[in-house]
């Protein structure tokens, strides 16, 4: 059956007051459940409804529960509390009071973005091929890092009330930060860009040099490339894969690096002693996830990023069927609808989900939720609700 959760960071939700937040989500959306950040990245926004006193929320990230210390005794990354807003057992105090609402609650972790965990040990943050380190992502390939994921998906699973855990951040297996904020990125086209969050961090070359890959190779190549980019202009319209030129050693640390994502994906999954969700692009391809040997993962979460069609909904069609008989397929979509805030956006997008066989929605941005959102969302639910029990 189809069912419809809320994406809630701890700090948003304290600000409006958690039974508030609760009660508007379970009575006046009637939403199934809420999907609750407890190890997170640093965040910013706007606090909206009444009152006074501070309008910007803001959270430096990290823990909003208190952990079980045995759990972490395997790894040198220790897990630190959130700090500035939402208190650092916040998670624990939504889960019981959703509990209190029949609210279905699954915990959302940041996996390589939470806290400030890369700016505390730069030797476990991405490095690109030029040396330059990431201030705040941390390389899911350190045996540190990995193994402080296993521990917090164990010690959430053994907490009363989670019903599941959603992985977001793995996305793609280049993913940085490290040009965030910089003048003139978007000079440097699409595939440079790319090369950039390609990681070349102890960890990662140790990796791809056991798998018979010549890594010093590989990095002059990236070198090269990435100094011909920044000087010469941009690389626009072409793939990663199609610029490098068929360099076969910087091509074969790639592939390492994309199977070695997989893997430990993969391994986070099979490991895992609850319903897992990972949030994933257009181009995810389940057979890549999938193996006879392991579980079969039972829900993902697919964010909206594909072209709308005719009917006003984004068209999911393609990623449905590639995960049909795989796994279960899941789509976050905005809060706040379309750009042109139609209110009938969110209505049509929900009904086009249950319609096509979706499993379920997670509402984005329930921080940001005004009365226009809140009406659009309640409309939505319960058209979904009709759709799917017909």
């Amino acid at each position: 059956m189809f069912s419809v959760h809320v994406l809630c960071d701890p700090g948003e939700m304290e600000f409006g007051g958690i039974d508030e937040s609760l009660d508007r989500i379970a009575g006046r959306i009637g939403a199934d459940g809420v999907t609750v950040v407890a190890a997170g990245r640093p965040t910013a926004a706007l606090r909206r409804g009444d009152g006074t006193g501070q309008r910007i929320v803001r959270s430096g990230g990290g823990l909003y529960f208190k952990p079980n210390a045995d759990r972490y005794a395997r790894t040198r990354c220790k897990p630190r509390p959130a700090h500035g807003s939402g208190s650092r057992d916040a998670f624990t105090r939504i889960l019981m009071a959703a509990g209190r609402r029949e609210l279905s609650v699954r915990a959302l972790i940041d996996t390589r973005w939470i806290g400030r965990l890369a700016a505390r040990d730069p030797s476990i943050a991405t490095q690109s091929a030029c040396g330059d380190v990431s201030p705040r992502s941390a390389c899911v390939n350190h045996p540190d890092v990995a193994a402080l994921l296993r521990a917090l998906i164990a010690d959430l699973a053994d907490r009363d009330g989670v019903r599941g855990i959603v992985l977001r951040g793995l996305e793609r297996p280049f993913d940085t930060d490290l040009l965030d904020n910089l003048r003139d990125v978007d000079g440097l086209g699409t595939a440079a860009r790319e090369l950039f969050g390609v990681c070349f961090c102890p960890s990662c070359a140790q990796s791809a040099a056991a798998g018979g890959v010549d890594v010093d190779a590989a990095r002059r190549v990236a070198q090269s490339r990435l100094a011909s980019a920044i000087d010469a202009g941009p690389t626009a319209g072409v793939t990663l894969d199609d610029w490098l030129g068929g360099n076969a050693d910087l091509l074969q640390y790639l592939q390492n690096q994309r199977s070695a994502h997989v893997d430990f994906i993969r391994s986070l999954l099979t490991g895992a002693e609850c319903d897992m969700a990972v949030t994933v692009d257009d181009s995810f391809d389940p057979a890549a996830w999938t193996r006879a040997d392991t579980r079969p993962l039972s829900t993902f979460n697919v964010i909206a990023r594909s072209p709308r069609s005719d009917g006003g909904a984004p068209d999911w069609s393609d990623l449905i069927h590639r995960c049909r008989g795989v796994c279960g397929c899941e789509a976050m979509i905005s809060s706040s609808g379309s750009p042109d805030r139609d209110p009938a956006y969110l209505v049509r997008t929900m009904k086009y989900l249950a319609d096509v066989g979706v499993n379920a929605a997670t509402l984005n941005h329930f921080g940001v939720f005004d009365a226009h959102a809140t009406v659009a969302a309640r409309r939505a639910v319960r058209y979904a609700s009709r759709t799917s029990t017909a």
